[in-house]
């Protein structure tokens, strides 16, 4: 199965808010199509959806996300520079580990490096 794109698309429950939050962990300005999400072009064939709904439940929890990077430290630096919180940095060698922060609707994000072969 040869696949043209990703699309990953979160559940959130205050659209604006959550926008900002994630616009500012990216980098990246948000296209927002008329249909009542936020979207973030990551790369030419992944797209991050936000999607609006009054609640989020266990039977619905609107998802996981993990964000690959290739500099885990660059991106450490990135979130801490933003004043946003995240846990420590767990670190496998000196080319792979993780951290995680959590999202204005209390979603785990974890940011992640892990070692070419």
């Amino acid at each position: 199965m040869e696949l043209v794109e990703v699309i990953v698309r979160v559940v959130v429950t205050d659209l604006p808010t959550s926008t900002l939050w994630y616009q500012r962990l990216l980098d990246l300005e948000p296209v927002e199509p008329d249909d009542g999400t936020s979207v973030f072009v990551l790369t030419p064939s992944t797209t991050l959806q936000l999607v609006e709904k009054d609640e989020i439940t266990p039977a619905e929890p609107g998802c996981s996300l993990s964000l690959r990077v290739p500099d885990l430290r660059g991106a450490a630096a990135h979130v801490d520079g933003l004043g946003l919180r995240r846990s420590e940095t767990a670190t496998l060698g000196e080319r792979a580990g993780a951290f995680t922060m959590v999202d204005p609707d209390g979603r785990e994000v974890t940011i992640l490096q892990v070692a070419s072969a």
